[in-house]
């Protein structure tokens, strides 16, 4: 909820940690984010080990605009087997098709290691296609792909973000590059240039 509030309403993040807010902060969560937070229909199910027969009985009781999943591999399973990561992959896919809704799944995979020969050492390479398509049937199930490979540089702390439109139906694949203003929790763009002089830097 601090993340909402810092990116919806301009409050600087390093105030939620320190509890240091300005005359004007204050008056826009008491008289503003707070009352429109109350009145939002956003619904969060807190639950670390949901099954896909929870979150199909909340879609049903809630008729939602969006569900976001976060994420796949936190998900309960009735069994650890390919095909019951299958079967939840394709059950979440008829929740998109039952209540015509976008369904966002969140899934993390492990990236590799490749050799930096400026610092002479093992460095993390960015995730590919190849690694999404095996996290457990989702990349087969879903009609777009976004793969985010995140960095952060050891001198400045600044996170940078690649993105890249890995699988779309009925949309151009891209990559963009991204600088995260941890102040705000808002993304700006930067080059391609500015991402991998970034990365080298590790």
């Amino acid at each position: 909820m601090n993340r909402l509030l810092i990116y919806e309403y301009g409050i600087k993040s390093s105030h939620f940690r320190n509890g240091q807010f300005t005359d004007d902060e204050l008056n826009v969560l008491r008289e503003k984010a707070f009352k429109d937070l109350l009145n939002s229909n956003l619904i969060i199910c807190d639950d670390m080990s949901a099954t896909i027969d929870v979150i199909e009985k909340v879609c049903k009781q809630q008729v939602p605009d969006m569900v976001f999943v976060d994420y796949f591999q936190r998900l309960r399973f009735a069994n650890d087997s390919h095909f019951e990561a299958k079967n939840v992959a394709l059950r979440l896919k008829n929740i998109a098709r039952e209540f015509d809704v976008p369904v966002i799944v969140g899934t993390q995979v492990n990236g590799r290691m490749k050799w930096n020969d400026k610092t002479r050492s093992l460095i993390e390479a960015d995730v590919s296609s190849g690694d999404v398509r095996t996290t457990q049937s989702l990349w087969h199930e879903a009609d777009v792909s976004i793969i985010l490979n995140s960095r952060r540089n050891r001198e400045t702390n600044q996170i940078v973000v690649k993105v890249e439109v890995d699988k779309a139906r009925d949309a151009d694949y891209c990559t963009f590059y991204l600088e995260l203003d941890k102040q705000y929790l808002k993304y700006n763009t930067i080059t391609r240039e500015d991402y991998y002089a970034s990365t080298d830097k590790y």
